[in-house]
């Protein structure tokens, strides 16, 4: 171990600067950190902004998988503040299968199964797409977003009175999340909770 990281040194996952730590003491200072998380709609640990969102790209884009882990505690955390930790299961936000091929992985499942970990609960696929949407990173206006993704998903397990933690990587206007959100309880979930790594809105 000593000399893959000799070879490798261990770097910060926002600054990819050297440290022993995950996230390095510079940005445990500095990171936009959302401290209130009771009554938030959407419990995440930070906004979406400079450091995170180069992490966040990297993470979704770059082929930083393993960034999951590190993520996965911060989003635990969030969920825990919020009072969001007493669920049934945990479950993520479906994207492009395409685009998962294309980067290797589906980091919103990733995240979902690293949080789920951490809470010490079960996690599955739930929802699937039930058509393709346009990219919702492509739209600025928020009712084209919603419009974007009305209908898009469908449930595709037993979620009939469980509560669940929806996960996924960034909010920016909480539509796709709404959607999914709804689609659920709808199928008869009990209740449904969301977080994300990241919020791109500071009224969510």
């Amino acid at each position: 171990m000593l000399i893959l990281d000799l070879l490798f040194p261990p770097r910060c996952v926002f600054c990819r600067g050297n440290s022993r730590l995950p996230i390095c003491e510079g940005c445990q200072a500095g990171l936009p950190w959302i401290t209130r998380q009771a009554g938030n709609a959407v419990a995440a640990p930070l906004r979406y902004t400079d450091r995170v969102r180069l992490a966040m790209h990297r993470y979704k884009y770059n082929g930083y998988a393993l960034y999951d882990r590190t993520l996965g505690l911060l989003v635990t955390q969030a969920a825990r503040d919020a009072g969001f930790s007493e669920i049934d299961l945990c479950t993520f936000v479906p994207g492009s299968r395409l685009r998962a091929r294309n980067r290797g992985y589906d980091q919103a499942k990733r995240l979902c199964k690293a949080t789920a970990a951490e809470l010490g609960a079960p996690w599955g696929r739930c929802l699937r797409k039930r058509r393709d949407t346009r990219s919702q990173v492509e739209m600025k206006d928020d009712a084209a977003r919603r419009d974007n993704v009305r209908g898009a998903f469908a449930v595709t397990d037993g979620v009939a009175g469980k509560r669940i933690l929806l996960i996924d990587d960034v909010c920016t206007t909480g539509a796709t999340l709404s959607e999914c959100r709804e689609t659920l309880l709808s199928a008869g979930a009990a209740e449904v909770f969301c977080a994300v790594a990241a919020l791109a809105r500071a009224d969510k």
